[in-house]
């Protein structure tokens, strides 16, 4: 049964970098919600600046040493505590850091979810399923010119449980 239409959402339990619960989290899953992905590389992510190593803090600077310069870097953003928070994102290793005042807050896995939004961009089209069981299927649909190019992607709690290419 088809509830929907719209954008879909991911959550999770929003805990500090010990695994501790925290209220200083400002962005996880669950808060990010549809405003986060409507505008993705090239509006709210960048590759790192050339100077970007020189701007990092005794805590950010081993990360790069151990994981390199970000994939991308999201424009700095207010948590819900109105704290700037910085945010890198390694796509390869499918991780995303987040930092306030360039101390570690949140290190964690990207989601299916988010892995697709950052590679492919906004979907042409997004359907929210709920099924019977109660389990919420997330639809995004990418169409090119050509039927060859559609891909649909099927997320229940932001990991893919089915795709399709082509017609």
């Amino acid at each position: 049964m088809v509830t929907g239409l719209g954008c879909a959402h991911t959550s999770s339990i929003a805990s500090d970098i010990r695994g501790r619960p925290s209220d200083r989290l400002p962005t996880t899953r669950a808060s990010r919600g549809a405003g986060f992905y409507a505008s993705l590389p090239g509006q709210v992510y960048a590759r790192p600046a050339a100077d970007f190593e020189a701007a990092l803090s005794d805590e950010q600077r081993p990360i790069v040493e151990q994981y390199g310069r970000p994939d991308w870097v999201r424009r700095p953003f207010r948590s819900f505590q109105a704290e700037l928070v910085n945010e890198w994102i390694y796509l390869d290793r499918a991780q995303v850091f987040q930092f306030i005042g360039g101390e570690l807050i949140f290190q964690g896995p990207l989601t299916d979810y988010e892995q697709i939004l950052l590679r492919h961009g906004y979907p042409d089209r997004s359907i929210d399923i709920s099924e019977e069981s109660g389990r919420q299927i997330d639809v995004l649909v990418y169409t090119g010119i050509f039927l060859p190019s559609l891909q649909q992607y099927y997320l229940a709690n932001g990991k893919i449980v089915q795709m399709q290419e082509g017609n």
